[in-house]
């Protein structure tokens, strides 16, 4: 479990893996040109079921969460799994 802003919002998201896979929560955040709103509570932002597709990477039962950081430097917020 971790946190890092993976929607690109600039508000950060919890990272959470449990028996069925790995997901975001966070608040969802919209700006007008004169407001801007957030909800007051944590929603679902992203999810991957274990032995799915997670873009190019497939999320497997067992993998472990290691680290949250920008490990290639293109200023988005990476996963760092490992699997035993």
């Amino acid at each position: 479990m971790g946190y890092g802003d993976v929607s690109g919002t600039g508000h950060d998201a919890l990272i959470i893996e449990s028996a069925w896979g790995i997901g975001a929560l966070g608040r969802q955040c919209w700006q007008g040109e004169r407001w801007f709103y957030c909800t007051p509570t944590l929603t679902s932002l992203a999810m991957s079921q274990w032995d799915t597709m997670a873009g190019s990477w497939k999320a497997r039962q067992g993998d472990d969460l290691s680290g949250i950081g920008d490990f290639d430097g293109d200023g988005r917020v990476d996963l760092l799994f490992h699997h035993y």
